[in-house]
């Protein structure tokens, strides 16, 4: 017999994906709770607590059951306790779900507990076992009352449970979440746990039958009717209900919470209708979700990228093919390319996750920065359906986390200050996301006292990172931010003050091929503007040809190309060479001295000239032609004598040549270093 096994690995890391997804929309809806006391919100998280509830005890998560079983207990009082109680308990259920994500992380928590973690909760526990002694004769007379009443009420026998047994083997179209809203009108569900089920041998299995059991323990106020409606609901083959008390287990506490469980089945009667209509509205979706390997997904998008080296490949050969065949064969390529597309697109848009994921998380990092400050902030998030790669989503986050903490630290003005400014006394941070041509813009704008460039200047100089007289722009001068080691801090702070957030930033954008625009007003604002690539594994390329060597430039940094007149090619100093386009002057690169190519076209006059953009900057490079347009699967390589990281990657060609990826940021820099050179020998 087949037997499923809820404690193997596969089921626990189902289990663990859960949970942390769960844990997620709490902190979220917590920090918004404490905000709004939204009472639709203030629902949601009553569900949260016990789904929470129920996972934990199914696997026997002792401690993190009780914790949620004690918390829904708490919560329904929640109106009744002043702002300070509330802030305090917020912040103990947000200290839960960071204890609870550490223990989920490591191995499905059985790390070892150091010492001073022992004795901290030894000290907790030693304090609470204080308070609950003072407190008991208080409580128990008042819930002894409560229970009284309760009783003649809802004439509720509050110390019997029953134990249901369901068999879902023959039960077809099931759904749990109807099933424990129509539950919902005859008790007080306690737990929920799924049971291990006998499977038969291959031969004897039926794919339309669901091998699960679960067993719910639950406060039934109306037996006889519940037995009736029950059986008319699923039918009496399929559970099974046991009314004998010494064979469930119970708890003492749990008797003592009566008046707190009426509240919750008050509140989630209430809600029923809108419960219903939420299964309605998202069952579809979830019965047509799966959670999928994302290791499995890139092996997919290898094996996409190998197929359009190979279709690159037939098209060299169509020119082999006989001239009666040629039409067919052409005819065969294009169905190929159109087929091959298709699947790549699908592909990476199963890639593709809302950003607002990852947007959400520095909700708590604010609150839990400005808590004990002097300042308060607002943070809004626009743009959060944009759907972004999931790799890129992981590997901006960090980035976004050190930009929000120095907007804290060093942009938004403390209360006092900017009511004296005439701004608002909350500052405002505001991330923006949204897609533009084949990019992904993040922007994160701050109403704070912006950048301030006479502070950053003289601090480059102080640095040695730039020349005392050495002519620089605006955006170059802001760009020092992203060096390492570079502050503008007198003193450090918990939050900055060391110069390594940002250069961390800068890092980890440009991993992602990205670059960092920088606009800001001095006293009014800074907005930092990121931008992405959609997919890091599969870009369009333009192939260039200089000499004999075969070069490609990503499709979105080319503006045009154009063929120069000789009147039109300045000299910059002595240093630099420049030309004129319709009015605006652009450096000019000659790749083949900068590569040492032999070979290639020298005179500009007679070459093709790309015009490239970096930033908001342009530059010229020389080629000796343009090859085409081609998709490209980019390939990270070291190259031990690419010292100025003039390369990006590298591809295979349907020739089976490699093709180096110039990186366009890198020799924008090498012209700009050539340029002040040329300013310090004038």
């Amino acid at each position: 017999m087949i037997t499923i096994d809820l404690h193997s690995e596969e089921y626990i890391e189902i289990f663990k994906e859960e949970v942390m997804e769960i844990l997620a929309e709490i902190e979220n809806k917590l920090l918004v709770y404490e905000k709004t006391q939204n009472e639709e919100i203030n629902k949601e998280l009553k569900r949260h607590f016990h789904t929470l509830k129920g996972d934990f005890s199914t696997y026997e998560m002792t401690e993190e059951f009780d914790y949620f079983h004690n918390l829904e207990s708490e919560w329904i009082k929640i109106s009744e306790k002043t702002g300070k109680e509330k802030e305090d308990l917020v912040s103990e259920i947000l200290d839960k779900i960071t204890e609870i994500r550490d223990k989920m992380n490591n191995e499905y928590g059985k790390e070892e507990k150091t010492e001073k973690e022992i004795i901290k909760k030894e000290e907790k526990i030693e304090k609470e076992e204080k308070v609950e002694k003072e407190e008991k004769v208080e409580k128990e007379e008042k819930v002894e009352k409560e229970k009284k009443i309760e009783i003649e009420e809802n004439n509720i026998d509050l110390n019997k449970k029953t134990e249901l047994l369901l068999d879902l083997k023959n039960l077809k179209g099931f759904n749990l979440d109807e099933f424990k809203i129509w539950l919902i009108d005859y008790g007080i569900i306690d737990t929920i746990e799924y049971m291990n089920y006998e499977i038969p041998e291959f031969e004897n299995l039926v794919p339309t039958k669901l091998y699960l059991k679960i067993k719910i323990l639950v406060e039934i106020n109306k037996k006889e009717i519940f037995e009736k409606k029950l059986n008319e609901k699923i039918g009496m083959e399929n559970h099974k209900i046991n009314n004998n008390n010494e064979n469930i287990d119970k708890k003492p506490e749990e008797n003592k919470i009566i008046k707190k469980q009426e509240e919750t089945i008050e509140t989630i009667i209430c809600d029923k209708k809108n419960m219903k209509e939420k299964v309605e509205k998202n069952g579809l979706i979830e019965q047509n979700s799966i959670r999928v390997n994302t290791r499995k997904l890139d092996e997919i998008i290898n094996n996409v990228g190998e197929l359009i080296v190979a279709h690159s490949s037939l098209k060299i050969y169509k020119n082999l093919v006989e001239e009666q065949n040629r039409a067919e064969f052409e005819k065969l390529i294009s169905d190929l390319e159109r087929i091959t597309k298709t699947m790549q697109e699908n592909v990476l848009d199963v890639r593709m996750i809302p950003i607002e994921n990852t947007l959400l998380q520095f909700k708590r990092m604010i609150r839990d920065l400005t808590k004990n400050s002097e300042k308060r902030i607002d943070y809004e998030i626009v743009g959060g359906e944009t759907e972004i790669d999931k790799t890129i989503s992981e590997k901006i986050a960090d980035p976004l986390r050190h930009m929000i903490r120095n907007s804290i630290d060093h942009g938004i003005e403390r209360m006092e200050e900017r009511v004296k400014k005439g701004k608002k006394k909350e500052g405002h941070i505001i991330i923006k996301a949204y897609h533009q041509g084949g990019e992904i813009i993040i922007e994160m704008r701050d109403d704070g006292k912006g950048l301030d460039r006479k502070k950053i200047l003289q601090k480059g100089i102080d640095h040695k990172l730039i020349k005392e007289n050495e002519y620089i722009e605006d955006e170059q001068i802001y760009q020092l931010i992203f060096e390492p080691g570079f502050t503008t801090k007198e003193k450090v702070s918990k939050i900055s003050g060391r110069g390594i957030g940002m250069d961390v930033v800068k890092t980890n954008v440009e991993e992602l091929r990205g670059k960092i625009e920088i606009d800001t007003k001095e006293g009014e604002y800074s907005r930092f503007k990121i931008i992405l690539p959609l997919t890091l594994a599969i870009v369009e390329g333009m192939l260039l040809k200089i000499g004999v060597n075969t070069y490609v430039i990503p499709i979105l940094d080319i503006l045009e190309s154009v063929q120069l007149k000789k009147e039109n090619l300045k000299k910059v100093k002595g240093k630099v060479e420049m030309f004129e386009l319709r009015g605006e002057f652009i450096p000019l690169l000659r790749l083949y001295q900068l590569f040492e190519i032999e070979g290639a076209i020298e005179k500009e006059t007679e070459a093709t000239i790309l015009i490239v953009k970096i930033n908001k900057k342009k530059i010229g490079i020389m080629i000796d032609e343009v090859i085409g347009q081609q998709q490209i699967v980019i390939k990270q390589i070291k190259i031990k004598e690419d010292k100025m990281n003039r390369f990006s990657g590298a591809t295979v060609l349907g020739t089976g040549e490699v093709a180096l990826i110039l990186d366009i940021k890198s020799l924008y820099e090498f012209i700009t270093k050539n340029i002040n050179r040329g300013d310090e020998n004038d």
